[in-house]
């Protein structure tokens, strides 16, 4: 026997020693396969918890947009309204300043305490023709006879 293996059998512990390589490799690709497959789980785990925290964020963002309209919704409403109640206060008043003017008891007794002392007669009032209401707040007032001229209101007596 010699010292020295033959080529057969450094051939063979060649091959041996790449198939133990091969070997090794193989488990070191299924290591990493394994690795990565579970690293892929985790980022789609991630992604998934990522995506509802977004949509948390915009559900949050759409109601806070939300409040704000109705807000300024209610804002602009309360303006309306208090625009609305001034002009129906404006036309309470247009509709007071439009009603025919008539004569109350008081002013009648002070006219008819200021022409107790005169000599009896006919009295007659003259009236402006521009002035609308001036026809029924003398018919009104139940006093003497109307004239309606072009001049200023004058109080006359006979």
């Amino acid at each position: 026997m010699s010292l020295l293996p033959d080529w057969n059998y450094l051939q063979m512990e060649r091959h041996s020693f790449l198939g133990i390589v091969c070997l090794i490799l193989l488990a070191v690709a299924e290591i990493g396969s394994h690795m990565y497959g579970s690293r892929s789980s985790f980022l789609i785990g991630e992604a998934a918890r990522l995506a509802g925290l977004q949509r948390i964020a915009d559900e949050t963002a759409a109601k806070k947009q939300s409040d704000a309209e109705a807000s300024q919704l209610r804002e602009r409403l309360a303006e309306a309204q208090a625009v609305v109640a001034a002009a129906k206060a404006n036309a309470d008043e247009l509709r007071r300043r439009a009603e025919p003017r008539h004569l109350g008891d008081g002013e009648k007794a002070v006219i008819g305490r200021m022409l107790a002392g005169q000599p009896k007669g006919k009295l007659v009032i003259k009236a402006s023709a521009s002035v609308q209401d001036a026809r029924a707040f003398l018919s009104l007032s139940g006093w003497g006879k109307l004239q309606i001229a072009g001049a200023v209101p004058m109080h006359t007596q006979s």
